[in-house]
């Protein structure tokens, strides 16, 4: 069986990380050559294959995990160390 593989929707987009400090170091990590080489390679037992993915990554992150440190109108509910470690 012959298989061809083409680039899908996502090689055409751009990305958003919502809640930045939620995602793993190792997911980030793994972003960082695709956007310095502008290319994917994809690698399984029957080959490797490479896609153009020349995109822009835009990530959104609060400013604590209850999202209201430095809110003039909501209290904040984190402590000192959970901003810290949050940001």
């Amino acid at each position: 069986m012959q298989t061809s593989s083409v680039v899908g929707r996502y090689g055409f987009c751009h990305s958003f990380l919502d809640e930045l400090p939620e995602f793993d170091e190792r997911s980030l990590e793994a972003m960082r050559q695709p956007l310095e080489d502008h290319i994917v390679t994809i690698s399984r037992a029957s080959g490797t294959l490479t896609f153009p993915a020349n995109f822009q990554l835009i990530a959104a992150m609060n400013p604590c995990p209850c999202g209201y440190w430095g809110d003039p109108t909501h209290n904040c509910s984190c402590s000192p160390s959970m901003v810290t470690r949050y940001q």
